[in-house]
């Protein structure tokens, strides 16, 4: 395999992340548009808490992402300047193999730390709207619950299981 058809397939898998990042970007704020017009004229009590978490972990996710695509994009800035480097038409290294060398080895440092900032980031949005969708769940169906007059109380959930 040639190394040009590897950066293409790496370049390839790159976009595709990127592209599934603002996928979930969307998703969280039509989630968090949701909930909000499902929310707007419910009256503040302890059932609303899992609403709640669901949109600060909506939020979370949120964060998360454009986090991860701000790395992303920092981290095609270091490539960029580490192909200028190896080139030799880096403006503070030229063709200096020792100068080269040292800016080759601190802009790997500061990709390498950056992807692994990024590869976190990548995995806690998915994660973080994941759980957001599961406590709007929850809260969706307590209300459901609530509505249809089923006793959802510790003490009734106690006594159903038998454990009282």
């Amino acid at each position: 395999m040639s190394l040009e058809y590897q950066f293409e397939l790496m370049r390839a898998g790159q976009e595709m992340r990127e592209k599934f990042a603002y996928f979930l970007l969307a998703a969280v704020g039509a989630g968090v548009g949701f909930g909000v017009t499902q929310t707007r004229e419910a009256l503040l009590t302890v059932r609303l808490i899992p609403a709640f978490v669901a949109l600060a972990l909506w939020g979370v996710s949120f964060y998360c992402g454009c986090r991860y695509l701000h790395k992303s994009s920092v981290m095609k800035l270091t490539n960029a300047k580490m192909i200028g480097i190896y080139s030799g038409t880096d403006p503070h290294c030229g063709r200096d193999p020792e100068r080269q060398r040292i800016a080759a080895g601190v802009l790997q440092d500061d990709f390498d730390k950056n992807n692994s900032v990024a590869a976190s980031l990548y995995r806690w949005q998915l994660h973080m709207f994941l759980a957001g969708c599961g406590s709007f769940i929850i809260w969706h169906s307590w209300e459901i619950a609530f509505r249809s007059g089923i006793d959802l109380s510790i003490q009734s959930i106690m006594a159903r299981l038998g454990l009282l």
